[in-house]
């Protein structure tokens, strides 16, 4: 279904440089940007339902599970080319990640710069 939108000049030329870089034409790229709007969209909102349903960690569940959905076989534009194609190995990554940010916050407020 074709739809017609109008958009700024300056955001069109962002995209497709972006597009360009990606090695996408400009009409996937705009899509898929769209669509993980979208998803990251709707993860957001299972999560405020589930905070103010008191659910503890089921808003966190459901984010970092839609999140590893929407990044799902795509390479990641690092060195190492990282491509989650597995849920346990993206969250032992997240893990990993996560105690490095911790180790960090502690040293901060260990200098007082937290």
């Amino acid at each position: 279904m074709k739809k017609l939108i109008d958009i700024p000049d300056e955001i069109v030329a962002s995209l497709k440089i972006e597009a360009v870089k990606d090695g996408e034409s400009f009409k996937s790229y705009l899509e898929q940007v769209i669509v993980n709007n979208f998803e990251f969209t709707k993860s957001t909102e299972m999560a405020l339902y589930a905070l103010n349903d008191k659910q503890a960690i089921r808003p966190f569940w459901n984010y970092i599970s839609m999140t590893f959905d929407s990044l799902q076989n795509r390479e990641w534009e690092n060195e190492e080319g990282i491509i989650f194609n597995n849920r346990i190995e993206f969250y032992e990554f997240l893990k990993d990640t996560l105690d490095f940010m911790i180790q960090i916050a502690r040293e901060e407020e260990k200098d007082g710069n937290a």
